[in-house]
């Protein structure tokens, strides 16, 4: 198999039968310079574009309504070829959960997402199929079916299936069909009744367990991450009820290899803990193989954070990455008290794994925005800071050392230790840039904590400094970089640098971008980028409208006060004019503005309480 590298490709890369092309960063690593993360996704972008031999290649979809044939299997397997190649990275164990599993559930959390299974026609709508919903989402729904048949069975049902539609198309119920086959005399399901609300729906269930003695109620409805978001086009999709599998394990039994497996079919069900006593407790949807969040009862959610906090090895790293991951999910949608999420968090100081440290930096964003700027944020940052620096003394800086799995969970806990102030980190990062300024062609910094090193530089750094990291931006055209760059020269602490910096970019296309990293940043600029935005803003429309439209809905990311929904009101007020595509940006901005009031309003007292305690 011939491949080649392309400095100017539009795809990452093509999957051509003999010659595969790929955009150059996307298949060369240098060995001694490139960090642990590049060879990585070299290697899984190669086994994608090997596994399309089998899945787009020998069999090929027979319409682009089910681009997730071709798509979600190379997505799926390229893990499963590198976890057999290269068994000490733990590809799947520890990046599986990261990179599909929490990318498919961002991806297909509100209203704007769509089936993975969609009737298809124009350009526009097959261009949408190349996304998380095909790639992420599908990759996701085979995870489920193995779960459920079992590896065996479902291997035999590949094996006809690529054996039976070879050098022809096909279509998801033929694939359906093979798999069902294969499980007549096993588990005699049907694959297709089971799958197909899976495909031909958007989003996916959020399952509320409750128990009381040994009996558990389980209840599904859509998660939504907004509570109050709303569909653009009511009825657009099919919306009802899924086939959940869900498995189940307790304290008594917590490293089964064969979970206990139950159906929810109905909105609401019961299933029983078998051999399980009073004060155990139990976990639903095993290592997050079924695409589904959990909620539980506060009885178990004590239950578990008392496992944790005691002794949290007896949870897997998947199940605990898989925990963290719901706890913040299910804050934010407004479903649990964000308290909640900070109170799994305190086992989080002995957590020395990637998994549940990556779950958590995922999960921060949106609460550090809320809290961003309020009076609690000190203490909010002291208090993820207390869990997060013992996970960086035990690592430390070095990058060179450890094993692959040790160099994520290192880059993990200096992006998160620098970020919420742990000096140490700082301190560090402020010497590997002034390293980087006095060689700025070296390659010894790694991409993977080079926002970091830049931020930190800017911040604790002079004008001087400004200007040099400025003067790399000037030079560069890797386009990684150049967003490096610009992130971290908007964490200036200095009005006038900031001021300085979005006048410069005003009159080009990349205004709108300067601006939101600014915006972005710091609670200082978010303040300043806004003011600057609303002062330029016909200037911004005569650069981009798109643009400089959604750079103002952007904001509301961010807004979350009674002050600041007056002032996007006034913005609404002054542009009443602007098309019906903008106007609809402008409402579902101002909702998502609602939605962070609300969640201020039910989350900010009970945290300052819990703040004052820990602190």
């Amino acid at each position: 198999m011939d491949m080649i590298a392309l400095p100017v490709f539009s795809s990452g890369a093509m999957e051509n039968y003999g010659l595969i092309t790929y955009r150059d960063y996307r298949l060369l690593y240098r060995e001694g310079i490139d960090p642990p993360s590049q060879q990585q996704s070299v290697a899984l972008v190669i086994s994608h574009e090997l596994v399309h031999m089998w899945f787009g290649n020998l069999v090929t979809l027979a319409w682009w309504d089910d681009t997730w044939l071709n798509e979600g299997f190379a997505r799926f397997y390229e893990y499963v070829a590198i976890d057999y190649f290269n068994i000490d990275w733990s590809t799947y164990e520890e990046f599986y959960q990261d990179r599909v599993t929490f990318g498919a559930f961002t991806a297909d959390n509100g209203y704007d997402t769509h089936p993975t299974h969609r009737t298809v026609g124009w350009y526009n709508e097959i261009r949408q199929q190349f996304g998380k919903q095909s790639y992420e989402r599908g990759s996701m729904m085979i995870m489920m079916m193995i779960s459920f048949l079992g590896q065996d069975v479902f291997d035999a049902g590949i094996d006809d299936y690529l054996n039976s539609k070879k050098y022809g198309n096909a279509k998801k119920d033929e694939l359906f069909h093979y798999l069902t086959k294969a499980d007549v005399s096993v588990g005699a399901h049907n694959v297709k009744e089971i799958m197909d609300p899976w495909l031909i729906q958007p989003g996916y269930p959020v399952v509320t367990v409750t128990r009381e003695n040994n009996q558990v109620t389980a209840h599904q409805e859509r998660f939504l991450i907004d509570p109050n978001d709303q569909p653009l086009l009511p009825g657009q999709y099919p919306q009802g009820l899924w086939s959940i599998p869900l498995t189940c394990l307790h304290s008594d039994e917590p490293y089964t290899p064969n979970p206990a497996l139950h159906w929810l079919t109905a909105e609401t069900g019961t299933f029983d803990l078998i051999g399980a006593n009073a004060d155990d407790w139990f976990l639903v949807n095993v290592n997050q193989v079924g695409y589904y969040r959990v909620n539980y009862d506060d009885e178990n959610w004590d239950k578990l954070i008392n496992q944790l906090v005691s002794n949290h090895l007896p949870i897997s790293t998947q199940n605990r990455a898989g925990l963290v991951d719901d706890v913040f999910s299910l804050a934010q949608s407004h479903r649990i008290l964000a308290n909640r999420s900070l109170q799994l968090m305190e086992y989080m100081d002995k957590e020395m794994d990637f998994g549940p440290w990556k779950a958590a930096e995922n999960g921060l964003q949106y609460m550090d925005t809320m809290l961003l700027r309020s009076a609690i944020y000190g203490d909010f940052r002291r208090y993820v800071r207390q869990q997060i620096s013992p996970v960086y003394s035990h690592y430390g800086w070095n990058l060179t050392v450890g094993d692959h799995v040790e160099y994520f969970a290192r880059t993990t806990a200096i992006r998160v230790a620098c970020y919420y102030g742990d000096r140490n980190c700082r301190t560090k990062a402020q010497a590997v840039f002034a390293e980087v300024l006095q060689d700025p062609a070296t390659d010894s910094m790694s991409i993977d904590v080079r926002q970091t090193v830049f931020c930190n530089g800017i911040a604790y750094g002079d004008e001087e400094d400004w200007n040099s990291l400025h003067a790399m931006l000037e030079t560069t055209k890797d386009e990684r970089l150049i967003e490096d760059i610009k992130s971290g020269l908007s964490c200036s602490t200095r009005l006038w640098i900031l001021q300085s910096f979005m006048e410069r970019y005003l009159h080009t296309k990349e205004a709108t971008s300067v601006i939101s990293y600014v915006s972005n940043a710091t609670a200082v600029g978010f303040l300043l980028a806004w003011d600057f935005a609303v002062q330029h803003f016909d200037t911004l429309l005569e650069n981009d409208a798109n643009a400089a439209y959604d750079l103002m809905w952007h904001f509301t990311n961010t807004m979350n006060t009674e002050a600041d929904r007056d002032k996007y009101d006034d913005f609404g007020r002054k542009y009443n004019n602007m098309p019906n595509d903008n106007a609809l940006g402008f409402y579902r901005g101002l909702r998502k503005l609602d939605t962070n009031i609300e969640w201020m309003d039910k989350n900010y007292q009970n945290m300052e309480d819990f703040l004052i305690l820990t602190v």
